[in-house]
Formats: structure tokens, sequence, C-alpha cells
């Protein structure tokens, strides 16, 4: 029910508190108490022997982790007929160890303290007094401070009152912690939405310093923390203060821009390494007593750096407040685990106020630095709406400029294709007549010449007609390309009746495809020629196609093989020269069951 209603306090309830006249249930008691430096670590059954001595004042303090341990002897007495009970507060919520004896027979009656394990629902370590009426009783306190301040004061409590008084103490806390939290949740919300590192930074450096001073007052192990988690964090207090701090450093420089004083960003880094040395000698030298003094030097330098910053930069004159106010804090808290000066007993929340102060005029410099970061966008959209604006009229004039260019060039082009056009057709026209022609004085065997000769003209024309109705001129479809050179073949043939099968759904760049007619030109004369002499009808099957990274060309008839001709005829010489020189490919001509001239090659080489 506790945590409960702390997390609701923490997240709902505004910074007013309230105070409670405690003159008639509170008594401070250790300065009518005796009191012993155990350097020695003495147990229990030889403590008597020991001289106490006298306190004079109602709070100690001891500095951070001294080499000795505490004994208080102090008496209480129950002057009325009535039994009583009471609450013994030990007001130091991080002593490692605190152990309540009956000092009459040594009997231990309770353990407290962050290493004992147990169900904390106090800040402070408290034991519960029970004394019968008129019952005077001596008690024994040892206290064992380990890695934590030896602060001492004992206090005396009504139950009732101590209650009362443990609810408003955890009330301005989780004032204190909502407060603070809700700011960090705030620039974390602006850091996921401007994705600036400055916000990044801050919710870092003051999350952790949160987490600190939950530790320090003694919340970890009641609402947040297990309780190994809790013991491991304080054992490591040195990084729990040191981090934050470093983040706090990387955060002020991004903040106060030292990109425009240089040599204020070299010696703030050369002042964050040196600290970072420093952290890590202490807590490997086991001389955390000296952390405080190293970690108060480090923010003095970082005020310092902010306050000669302030003259020129808005956003340090918020951080100069914080600083100031951080400062003062951790000076005090110095100044109280040392002995010498104890701000707490005048102003119990000092602490609270000033980390709330920091945290506030840190997050108001992000603000303000944001409102500059926004301005500073909004004159670099209109300066890039004005840069477009010009840079597209001068575009459009570009524009403009380069399609008339493009259209003269793309008309005189088109001439000198159709131009180029005219001539190869009348250059192939011219061709065709002549060998027509010369046909008419040949013998029979010349005239076959000629048809040959007649055929790869013809070929070759085929693919500039094909091109000139392709929209793409650069490539040709060789199953239309196929056809109709099949077409013309079979046409000047009439005493063959051959069957074609064609598998050609490729295209082919025009040098490859005009290469690959040439061989299906001179294989399919050869099998026309050889192939079918006994025979008026046949078979030829035409495959072009693609496999990986090449292309596989296969030309195969059914007739008699290479019966009646040579396999190193001319034509076949050709369709070799072609395969190996032109293509850089393979080629292999069977004769079985007719003749089959396959050729690969690598698409790159086509």
């Amino acid at each position: 029910m506790g945590k409960i209603v702390f997390i609701f306090l923490f997240f709902t309830i505004s910074l007013f508190s309230f105070q409670i006249d405690n003159n008639t249930t509170f008594t401070q008691i250790l300065s009518t108490s005796k009191i012993l430096k155990d350097y020695n670590n003495t147990s229990i059954n030889d403590i008597k022997n020991k001289k106490f001595t006298t306190v004079k004042k109602d709070y100690l303090s001891y500095g951070y982790a001294p080499r000795f341990n505490i004994w208080i002897k102090f008496n209480l007495k129950n002057s009325t007929n009535k039994k009583i009970e009471k609450i013994l507060e030990y007001d130091n919520p991080l002593i490692s160890k605190i152990e309540l004896y009956n000092y009459d027979n040594l009997k231990l009656i309770q353990k407290d303290g962050f290493f004992n394990l147990k169900s904390k629902k106090t800040v402070n370590p408290t034991f519960k007094i029970v004394l019968n009426p008129n019952e005077n009783r001596n008690y024994l306190l040892k206290i064992i401070p380990h890695t934590t301040a030896l602060n001492v004061g004992l206090n005396i409590w009504d139950k009732d009152a101590y209650y009362k008084h443990e609810l408003k103490h955890q009330f301005i806390l989780a004032l204190f912690l909502g407060a603070v939290g809700i700011i960090i949740i705030y620039n974390f919300i602006i850091f996921l939405s401007t994705k600036n590192r400055s916000y990044l930074f801050y919710v870092l450096a003051f999350s952790g310093i949160l987490l600190h001073h939950i530790l320090y007052k003694g919340l970890g192990e009641i609402y947040f923390f297990s309780h190994d988690l809790n013991i491991w964090l304080i054992k490591h207090a040195t990084f729990v203060v040191a981090i934050p701090l470093i983040f706090l450093a990387i955060f002020t420089k991004t903040v106060i821009d030292v990109k425009a004083n240089s040599k204020l960003g070299k010696l703030l880094n050369i002042i964050i390494f040196f600290y970072i040395l420093a952290i890590l000698f202490i807590y490997f030298s086991n001389l955390e007593q000296y952390r405080g003094i190293i970690s108060i030097l480090f923010m003095l330098s970082l005020s310092i750096a902010t306050f000669y910053r302030a003259f020129d930069n808005k956003q340090a004159k918020f951080l100069t407040i914080g600083y100031i106010a951080f400062l003062s804090s951790a000076l005090f808290m110095y100044l109280s685990s040392a002995g010498i000066f104890n701000i707490f007993t005048y102003f119990p929340h000092y602490i609270e106020a000033s980390l709330l102060i920091e945290t506030t005029a840190f997050s108001l410099s992000l603000a303000n630095r944001l409102k500059i970061l926004q301005l500073e966008l909004l004159n670099k959209k209109e300066e890039i709406i004005k840069a477009k604006s010009i840079k597209k009229q001068e575009l459009e004039a570009l524009v403009e400029q380069k399609t008339k260019e493009l259209n003269i060039a793309l008309k005189e082009k088109n001439e000198l294709y159709n131009e180029l056009k005219h001539r190869i057709d009348n250059s192939m026209q011219i061709l065709i007549a002549i060998l027509e022609k010369q046909k008419k004085f040949t013998s029979n065997k010349p005239s076959v010449v000629l048809d040959e000769f007649k055929n790869k003209i013809v070929a070759v024309k085929k693919s500039y007609d094909i091109l000139n109705f392709s929209k793409d001129i650069k490539c040709i479809d060789m199953k239309k390309y196929i056809h109709i050179l099949v077409e013309q073949i079979d046409g000047n043939i009439l005493d063959k009746d051959i069957d074609f099968t064609i598998d050609a759904n490729i295209h082919l760049p025009t040098k490859t495809a005009v290469y690959c007619v040439l061989i299906l030109n001179e294989a399919v004369t050869n099998s026309y020629k050889y192939a079918f002499n006994n025979r008026t009808n046949g078979k030829i099957d035409i495959v072009l196609k693609k496999e990986e990274d090449r292309y596989i060309f296969i030309i195969k008839d059914n007739g008699s093989g290479f019966t009646n001709t040579k396999p190193n005829s001319f034509g076949l010489s050709f369709i070799k020269y072609v395969a190996k020189e032109q293509f850089k490919g393979n080629i292999n001509i069977l004769s079985n069951n007719g003749v089959e001239i396959k050729i690969d090659w690598k698409v790159a080489n086509g």
C-alpha cells in the first residue's frame, strides 16, 4: 500500500507541504549519550572495557567512510506507571550497518542499515523501543559506516508522530521527484521529435542525478530497487555520481556553443578527460572519501565556463543560475558530511529545492536554444525557397534552351538516319538486281552460288527492314527475324517441303543478330542442298536462348548428315569462324541422324 501511495504522490502531488510541531512528541537524545570511536573493530563482549566520552551535540559528522566504527551508549527511562512504546530513529538513511543492543546483558535487539536484508518502510533506520512501567534501561548502538558518510543523530519519537513526520518527508520527496521526473520526460519527448542531442544529454544527466538522489535519500530499496541492486548501486556510488556529471558537462558544451569559442571547447575537453581519470583513480585506489572534493571542483570549472559565456550567450545565463544552485547543494552536502556545517538543520530540503531550480534552469536554456534553432531553421527555409525559385527560373531557361538544341539535333539525326536508310536500301537493291541479271548468264552451278550470295545480302537487308519498324533500334526480335529469313530461303527453293520449328523468344544486339542470321543462312542452305537429296520433305529445328550468362544457338536437321558433304566445307568453315572469332565462343557439330550445330558464347561478347 505504501508503494502505491508513494507512486501516486510521485506523479500527481503539487509543490506545497505542511509543517508539524513535534515539541511534545520528538526528542533528540545524542547530547545525553556517550560515544566511542572504535578503530579496532571491538567485539560486543569487550565493549564494556572501553572508555566512552560524553557527547555535547545533537548531531555529529565524521566525513565520508571513516576508518572506524562508532559505539553510542544511552539510557532510557519510563517514569510513568504505564508501558510505553517509542521509536528510536537513527538520522542517516545510508548507513551500512547499525545494531542495537541491550547494554545490560549485551544481547542484540535489532539490526538495520542497507547491508541488512529486511523490508524497509521508512527512509531512516528505526528501532522499536518498549519500556515497562518505571523501567530504566541502558542501550548500546553500534554504527558501521563502510562506504557512506558517517553522520550521527539519534531521535526518540512517539509512534504516531513519527509516521506523520515520515509521511510528510516522503510526501516532499515525492513532489521533488515527480516534478523533476516530469521535466525529464518532457525533454525526452522533445528529443524523440527533434533528434537534438542536447536534449538526450540533458535526459541522461538528470536521470543520473535523480537516481543518485533516490539513493542518497534512502528511497531506492523502499520503492525502486531490489535489496541486492540497491547495495550494488551504493557500493559503486562513485560512478553513480560521476557519470551524470560527465553527461552534464557534455550537455553544457552543446548548449553554450563552444564552437564559437574553440579555446573554451578544448579546455572543457581537457577538464572532462582529467575528471574521468581522477574518478577512475579514486575508485581503484579505494580513496572514495575524496570523490566529493573532485566532483565539486569539476562542477566549479563548469560553472566558471558557463559564467564566462553568459556575457554573449543567453543559454549560458540559464545554465549559470542552475550551476550556482547545483554547486551550492553539492557544497553543503560535503560540508555536512565533513562535520563542518549542517545546513539541513535549518533547511531540511535544501538539496531538493536547489536541484529543482537547476533542473528548471537547464530546461529553460534548452527551450531558449530550441527557439533560436527554430528561427534559424525558418530563416534557412526562406533562403532555400528563394534559392529554389532562382534555380527554377534558371533551370526553366536552361531546359528551354536544351530542348531547342535537342529538337534541332533530333531533326538532323532523323534526316541523317533516313538518308542512311535510303542509301543502304538502294545499295542492297542494286546488288540484288546485279546478281539476278548475272544469274541469267551463268551455268547452273554459278547460279546456285549467286543465289547463296543473294540470300546473304537479303538476310542483312531484312535486319534493316526490321529495325525500321522496331521501337528499339539497338536490339532485334530474333523470332521475327528468323521467320523472315526462313521464308526467304524457302521461297527460293520450291522443290523441297521443309518443316521448321523455331524457339527464339529473345532479343539480341543488332551486330550479334546479323551474325546469327548469317550462320543460320549458311546452315539452312546447306541442309536444303545436301541433307534431303533423296527426299522432298524434312525438318529443321532452330533454338536460340539465354541460360544464365551465356547465349546458346542450336540448328538441327533430320537429314542424311555428312554423307554427301564434308564437315570442313566453306559454309561450315564460315560458321566456325563467326563462332570462334566474332563470338569468342564454343562450337560443336554432330552428325547423327542429321546434323546438329551448337554454338554458345558469353552474353557480354554478344
